[in-house]
């Protein structure tokens, strides 16, 4: 109890559905806990369900971190000009807005759900793939008509 309680106290960046697991949990421990139960079934279920609301509670705070680092490499990147061979395309832009303007600002609050961080990633990692091939499209384009 007392670890998901540390944890549910935290600054790190979770989400909110591990949090409100956790505080579920932390409570049906305590009560079971109060009522002075001697079941080996109750209390291991009570035990079972606290271990997986902090493993769960974990792997949010982990993918939470994961998505801040995702979002502040790709917004450097951006600033510093690494990107810039990629500003013909329409992608790009489309990245950049939704990395300056839906993410970033939100990176240090905590996030809905897992899936929201998730589709995030999945997000950032399709527009980044698909900026980068777009750009190899349009060089293949320009190699091509120069033929």
């Amino acid at each position: 109890v007392e670890a998901a309680q540390t944890m549910l106290n935290s600054e790190a960046v979770s989400t909110t559905e591990a949090k409100e697991g956790l505080d579920a949990a932390i409570v049906a421990a305590q009560a079971v806990l109060e009522n002075g139960s001697n079941d080996a079934d109750e209390l291991t279920a009570q035990s079972e369900a606290l271990i997986a609301a902090v493993e769960f509670g974990q792997k949010s705070i982990d993918k939470a971190a994961e998505l801040a680092q995702m979002v502040e490499q790709h917004v450097n990147a951006i600033d510093n000009g690494e990107y810039d061979v990629y500003m013909e395309s329409d992608i790009y832009w489309d990245f950049s807005d939704f990395l300056l303007e839906e993410l970033y600002d939100q990176i240090d609050s905590n996030w809905e759900s897992l899936a929201e961080i998730e589709s995030n990633i999945a997000e950032i990692n399709i527009f980044y793939s698909s900026m980068v091939q777009d750009a190899l499209g349009m060089a293949d384009a320009i190699v091509f008509s120069s033929l």
